[in-house]
Parts: C-alpha cells; sequence; structure tokens
C-alpha cells in the first residue's frame, strides 16, 4: 500500500526561478498599482476614476489568486515507497523511453522536464531510503509557465509513480530508447525564432509608437503593456540559449 499526503515542505527555487514562477503575480501587481497611480492624473473625471479604481482593484485580486495558487504549487508530495536505486533508474529510463521525459538531473535529487503541446512541466524527485519527496510545476526554464495545469501535475507525480510501481512489481515495461536532450537549434525551433524575434521587436515599437503618437495613461498602460509582453519573451529566451551554451561547455 502507497501512503501519498502533502507536507509542509516546499520545493526551494533560485531567484531567477522564483522571478518566472510568480512573474503573472507581478505583472499583475505592476498593471494594479500603475492604474492607481494614474488616479493623480487631474484630467480624469469622476467617472473615469471610479472605473480606474475598480480596474485597479481586480487587477489586485487577480494577483492575490494567483499568488495563492503558486505558492501552493510548490509544497511537496510525500511517497512512502520501499524501492532500491536500481529499480528507480529502471523506472527512469522507462518513463524516458514511453513518455519522452528528458532528464536534467539524476543524482539525489531527480529532475525532469516534461513536453508538452505548451511550455510544458519540471517533475523534482528527492530520494530518501523509505520515501520520495515529490513536485510537479510549469517548466521554469520556459517564457511563461502555464497557469492552469487542469491536474496535470497530480498526473505527472502519479505518472512517475506508477512506473516505479511497476518495476517493484517485476512488470514488464518495455526496452529504454537512447535519452535525447531537447534541441534549442533544430529546425523547428530556428524558425519559430526567425518569426518570433522580429513580431517581438514590432510589438516593442508599437508600444512606443501607442506611448508617444497621444500620450494618455490609456496608451500609457497599453504600450507598456504590450512592451513588457515581448520583452519578457525575448529575455526569457535568450536566458534559456544562455542556459544551454553554459551546460554544453566542459
Amino acid at each position: 500500500m502507497i501512503e501519498q499526503k502533502k507536507i509542509k515542505q516546499r520545493l526551494k527555487l533560485s531567484f531567477d526561478q522564483t522571478l518566472t514562477h510568480y512573474i503573472v503575480v507581478l505583472f499583475l501587481l505592476f498593471y494594479s498599482g500603475l492604474i492607481f497611480w494614474s488616479l493623480h492624473d487631474t484630467d480624469i473625471d469622476l467617472t473615469q476614476k471610479s472605473e480606474l479604481i475598480i480596474l485597479s482593484v481586480i487587477f489586485f485580486i487577480l494577483a492575490i489568486i494567483f499568488a495563492f495558487i503558486q505558492y501552493q504549487r510548490l509544497y511537496l508530495t510525500e511517497i512512502k515507497i520501499n524501492y532500491t536505486e536500481e529499480q528507480f533508474q529502471e523506472a527512469v529510463k522507462n518513463v524516458v523511453a514511453d513518455l519522452n521525459w528528458r532528464i536534467e538531473n539524476n543524482k539525489k535529487l531527480f529532475k525532469a522536464y516534461i513536453p508538452t503541446v505548451f511550455q510544458g512541466y519540471t517533475l523534482t524527485v528527492i530520494k530518501y531510503k523509505d520515501r520520495l519527496l515529490i513536485n510537479s510545476i510549469g517548466n521554469l526554464s520556459s517564457r511563461m509557465p502555464p497557469l492552469l495545469s487542469f491536474k496535470r501535475n497530480e498526473r505527472n507525480i502519479n505518472t512517475f509513480i506508477k512506473f516505479l510501481i511497476d518495476i517493484i512489481q517485476g512488470k514488464y515495461i518495455e526496452p529504454p530508447k537512447e535519452i535525447t536532450t531537447k534541441n534549442e537549434w533544430s529546425a523547428k525551433m530556428i524558425l519559430i525564432r526567425l518569426f518570433a524575434y522580429p513580431f517581438s521587436l514590432i510589438l516593442i515599437g508599437l508600444g512606443i509608437y501607442t506611448i508617444l503618437i497621444r500620450l494618455s495613461m490609456v496608451t500609457f498602460i497599453v504600450g507598456l503593456g504590450v512592451i513588457i509582453i515581448a520583452t519578457i519573451y525575448l529575455y526569457s529566451d535568450l536566458k534559456i540559449l544562455t542556459r544551454k551554451k553554459k551546460q554544453e561547455k566542459p
């Protein structure tokens, strides 16, 4: 019988990972503050001020909701299970072969990237003698981690545990294939960047143009929002390429 429960211990993130994990919260708080600050504009009448106050409060409430959701996602799940290191590694090989998970770390701290149609997920497993501490969250190396998981994080955990139990119980699984890593310079990724980079620069230009063509609080908020979104993509993608280059160095 496998015992599974949430514990108070949470996944530790680096500064960059924390920014990525809470980027939506920061964005919503920034917009809420920016709208609230616009109330100092003397050209705004009482009706417009009331609308801006409501809009600022909505963004602030959304920021609190997403902050709570993202905070909860960092909690680890404890799995009490008896296993050997050989069984664990066999489960890793099979999950890579069958589901195309990509291994990022396979020591005491096991970490795997789980590809999806969009940004993907990261599964982290901390190994102990008679238990595992496991967590699944949106991929922190992506441009923008998924906000709504639709129970995908829970399924990721259950999938890995099932593979491990199958190995422990001696069930046959197809032999593993060669482990592959994501190629950021594949033809597909190059084509995506050939479109995405110029498009992001165009968005930044349009954002600046929107602000300057008719300077008002509304155009400033819209233009700045477009600039921030495009800048986040460019920064995140360049960060991924830089990290990959460092990992490839001997």
